[in-house]
């Protein structure tokens, strides 16, 4: 028997579309309750983390072009489940921290002026562009993992990731 699949492009679309819709979902109180009731949350978040390490989309780890916008909603999607204490812990468990400081550590200063033309290169390489914005979004998700952050990214404190992270990172 043999088995159609619709082609990368358009599984990576509809993909991106599904992600960013639980992203939106995920903002609520009510949408954070329904996933965490799921039947497995826990495998819930540890495919969440495979949208950012690139391993659900291309085992191989080649860079798609259209996977940007998939790892920016999934990034937002990392902020907004964060404020429940439960996916807080999910999350962490799904082994995302190591993601997030990889893709901070692709950051680079000298890029902060340039001017972003578009999030995906024609070519399907990652610009330092898009490097960076994911960069600040996979900081802020990390600051919310370790419950560091004030106001609106307020979460509850995680004082062991936060010791982890103080004995990894510079300051």
């Amino acid at each position: 028997e043999r088995r159609l699949l619709a082609p990368d492009k358009l599984r990576l679309e509809i993909i991106m579309h599904i992600v960013h819709t639980i992203s939106g979902i995920a903002y609520y109180e009510t949408g954070r309750d329904a996933i965490l009731s799921l039947s497995d949350p826990t495998k819930f978040c540890q495919i969440w983390r495979r949208c950012i390490d690139g391993s659900f989309l291309n085992p191989d780890g080649i860079i798609t072009v259209g996977s940007n916008n998939l790892k920016k909603f999934a990034f937002e999607g990392v902020a907004s489940m964060t404020k429940s204490p439960e996916l807080q812990n999910m999350i962490i468990g799904s082994g995302i921290v190591w993601h997030l400081i990889y893709c901070m550590l692709q950051y680079d200063p000298t890029m902060e002026d340039a001017i972003i033309m578009s999030e995906d290169q024609v070519d399907g390489e990652l610009s330092q562009a898009a490097c960076n914005a994911q960069a600040k979004l996979a900081a802020r998700g990390l600051g919310m993992l370790c419950g560091v952050m004030k106001d609106k990214l307020s979460t509850t404190a995680n004082e062991l990731l936060c010791d982890a992270m103080k004995n990894v990172l510079t300051q």
